[in-house]
């Protein structure tokens, strides 16, 4: 099968490419391909994919704040581009956030989004724009995390591998998903459509993370906890719940083991 990645270079994109090398025929796009229409046509027609992840975002809630023409060419024009460049069977698999939802609690598929920072709203736009073809599926997924070209993402894991202290926030509540479970999750969801959730079920703060991250990596690190303001404002513990129970998120804990396993 004939796969195409865009947005290659991006942590999920790096181990969608990794997985899907092995089985199929594939293409990796950097993100910057979209910005050049007359390229991402010819590219798309010369490669004619059956399946296209688009992984590409600004995914910053800050950065989107302050680079809003970036957020709008990556989180939803893009996708846009991409649609109108595919034939009607090609395969479109969008991945979005749990930024859609912009209030604390618990949402299924069928909620209705209400973002209220521009990342949640121009992944929103994004879907709305995959949505026009009936067999696109949309994976919303939560905060990710994991081995990137430049060490751990997010970066505060890296620095309590290298033993420094950090200070991370002690407020928001996330569900951190461990990357290298949404190709092989990606893979089992490629005859499905519509929108499919996946997120841990487990509720952490940055700090509380941290903790986590240092006793299973024993560094001499300082964690302390900051009350700090972003420029976006960030939903706070919203968890997104699945239909399929068939999916399985790795937790936290072997989450970090893994990745210390593979730092060392």
């Amino acid at each position: 099968m004939r796969v195409m990645v865009i947005g290659s270079t991006g942590l999920l994109g790096q181990y969608l490419c990794k997985h899907f090398s092995t089985k199929h025929e594939l293409m990796e796009l950097h993100r910057t391909v979209l910005k050049d229409d007359d390229k991402l046509k010819a590219l798309i027609n010369n490669f004619n994919p059956e399946v296209v992840l688009y992984s590409a975002a600004l995914a910053d809630p800050d950065l989107c704040e302050i680079m809003k023409e970036k957020a709008d060419l990556y989180n939803w024009m893009g996708v846009k581009k991409v649609y109108e460049c595919l034939r009607e069977e090609t395969k479109l698999i969008f991945f979005s956030t749990n930024y859609v939802f912009g209030k604390a609690g618990e949402y299924d598929e069928n909620a209705h989004p209400n973002p209220i920072n521009y990342y949640g709203i121009t992944k929103y736009c994004g879907e709305l724009e995959a949505m026009k073809n009936e067999e696109t599926l949309i994976i919303r997924l939560s905060k990710l995390y994991g081995l990137f070209s430049i060490g751990v993402n997010p970066r505060f894991l890296f620095d309590i591998f290298l033993s420094r202290d950090v200070g991370v926030d002690n407020v928001l509540i996330r569900y951190p998903l461990f990357t290298e479970d949404i190709p092989k999750i990606t893979d089992m969801l490629l005859d499905r459509e519509g929108i499919i959730h996946v997120c841990n079920d487990k509720g952490v703060t940055k700090y509380q993370w941290a903790l986590i991250a240092k006793e299973i990596m024993d560094t001499n690190s300082k964690i302390y906890p900051t009350y700090e303001e972003s420029k976006a404002k960030r939903p706070n513990n919203v968890k997104l719940v699945s239909s399929e129970s068939d999916i399985r998120a790795t937790s936290l804990e072997k989450g970090m083991e893994a990745i210390y396993g593979q730092l060392s």
